[in-house]
């Protein structure tokens, strides 16, 4: 068996509010194929069981394909995809065991067709060898419930072809038998069940600003503070000596110019 894996790509978490409905997809093809040498050109489509079994020479594996397009209602998207479970019917646990679920790659197969030597490659949920889901199959009559919501959402989203899924063995050591279609007994065929939410349960429009809030009330007026002490009044300067009077000068006689000034010739004496 050829094996690849893909980009795994992450979805952002959904809101889960509003209506939802759920709806079983419709199974299609059921079988399972044997890797021996002596079962990998055999088909046991018609077989009323899907046998899982670990024993390395001789293992088993079991192939499921659902019709997923015509439950879907038009234009769903996989953000209304809320859940999505596979159930299981254990018709006999021989050696009880945890069962791996994978994506099958694209390629066309039916239950009247497929054999291990013809059967598709399967696809790991990102890092190769990392399935999509992995339950626990331990007691007879009991259902066996797998998580399938990652692989319906890239089913939906066209990350991975709905061309089926495979259940294989986690361990060597189980083994186990789950109802096919075919059974006539028990006839607890796989259900496929999803849960989508309605169309209008994401976020609504942003709605109208809200009612400003009231006023506080105004605080108290602080009471006024106490006035300050008047401050120190200065030094005043003492007042300087007062100078003594000066001495009283001589009598100065003026003198005039007398005569002809024409001349140059002046006369000294007082004034008559």
């Amino acid at each position: 068996m050829n094996f690849y894996s893909r980009s795994l790509i992450g979805t952002a978490g959904m809101l889960l509010t509003g209506s939802a409905s759920a709806t079983e997809a419709v199974l299609l093809d059921d079988a399972y194929t044997g890797s021996s040498a002596a079962l990998r050109n055999s088909n046991y489509g018609a077989l009323p069981y899907l046998l899982i079994d670990g024993k390395q020479d001789t293992e088993k594996q079991g192939w499921l394909k659902f019709d997923l397009l015509s439950v879907l209602p038009v234009g769903a998207s996989s953000t209304q995809l809320a859940k999505a479970t596979l159930k299981l019917y254990a018709n006999k646990v021989s050696r009880p065991g945890s069962v791996n679920l994978w994506a099958v790659g694209p390629a066309p197969w039916t239950e009247t067709g497929l054999k291990y030597a013809n059967s598709p490659a399967y696809l790991s949920a990102g890092a190769i060898g990392v399935p999509y889901s992995t339950a626990a199959a331990n007691t007879t009559g009991q259902f066996v419930v797998f998580d399938v919501t990652e692989l319906v959402r890239d089913w939906m989203d066209g990350v991975v072809a709905n061309s089926g899924l495979l259940l294989t063995p986690a361990s060597p050591s189980m083994l186990v038998y789950f109802d096919s279609k075919e059974s006539k007994t028990t006839s607890k065929p796989a259900v496929l069940d999803i849960t989508l939410l309605s169309a209008g349960s994401g976020n609504g429009a942003k709605g109208d600003p809200g009612v400003p809030g009231v006023a506080g009330p105004v605080g108290d007026t602080g009471a006024p503070g106490t006035p300050g002490a008047p401050g120190v009044a200065g030094v005043v300067g003492e007042k300087g000596e007062t100078g003594a009077a000066g001495r009283q000068g001589p009598a100065t006689a003026l003198i005039l110019p007398r005569g002809d000034l024409s001349m140059g010739s002046f006369v000294s004496g007082a004034q008559p």
